[in-house]
C-alpha cells in the first residue's frame, strides 16, 4: 500500500531543483516528515547546512467522517530561503514566497499526472479540483514556507468486530 509521504518523496527525488537523496543521512536530504507546522523552526535550526528548496510533510491529521467516508486532510509544505539573512527585506521575502508556491503548483502538476499514467493511487483517492493554502514565515530569519491541505477520501468500514471484545 503506497503513501501520500512515499509518493512526496519520490517527486523530491526526481524533482531538478532539489534532488532529495532519501535517507537519514542523504548528502541532499531536501524531504522531512513535521509533527506540525509549530515544529518546523525547531526542528530546521539543527539543520544549518540545510539547501534549498525542501519539501516536508505533516504526518498529524485532522479530518472528517462522515456517512462512511474518512477525510484526512495531509499537509504539505513547500520551503525556500531568501538570499540574505535580512527578514525586512520585503521583496526577498516576497520572492521566497513566490518560489515556494511555485514548487507546490509543480509538485501538485506532478501529481495529476502521475494519478492518471500510473496505478500508484490504488489506496489515495485525493481531492485536487479545489485546494487551500497558505503561506508561513520568516522562520529563522530567512526561511519561508507555503502550505497546501490536500483531503484524502476513503471508505470505511465501521463495524464491530466481535474479536475485539470479551464477552
Amino acid at each position: 500500500m503506497t503513501e501520500l509521504k512515499e509518493i512526496i518523496e519520490e517527486w523530491a527525488t526526481k524533482y531538478k531543483p532539489m534532488l532529495h537523496t532519501p535517507g537519514e543521512t542523504g548528502k541532499n536530504k531536501r524531504f522531512f516528515l513535521f509533527d506540525n507546522i509549530v515544529a518546523i523552526p525547531s526542528f530546521m535550526s539543527k539543520l544549518p547546512d540545510l539547501k534549498s528548496p525542501c519539501v516536508g510533510y505533516e504526518f498529524a491529521q485532522d479530518g472528517t467522517i462522515k456517512g462512511g467516508m474518512d477525510k484526512p486532510v495531509h499537509v504539505i509544505y513547500f520551503l525556500a530561503k531568501t538570499g540574505n539573512m535580512n527578514p525586512t527585506d520585503k521583496q526577498q521575502s516576497y520572492e521566497a514566497i513566490q518560489e515556494a508556491k511555485m514548487h507546490m503548483q509543480k509538485f501538485l502538476a506532478w501529481l495529476r499526472e502521475q494519478q492518471e499514467k500510473r496505478n500508484i493511487f490504488r489506496n489515495i483517492n485525493l481531492e485536487t479540483e479545489e485546494l487551500h493554502y497558505s503561506t508561513y514565515g520568516p522562520f529563522l530569519n530567512n526561511w519561508y514556507a507555503v502550505f497546501v491541505e490536500l483531503t484524502d477520501v476513503q471508505k470505511v468500514e465501521l463495524c464491530v468486530d466481535t474479536k475485539d471484545y470479551v464477552e
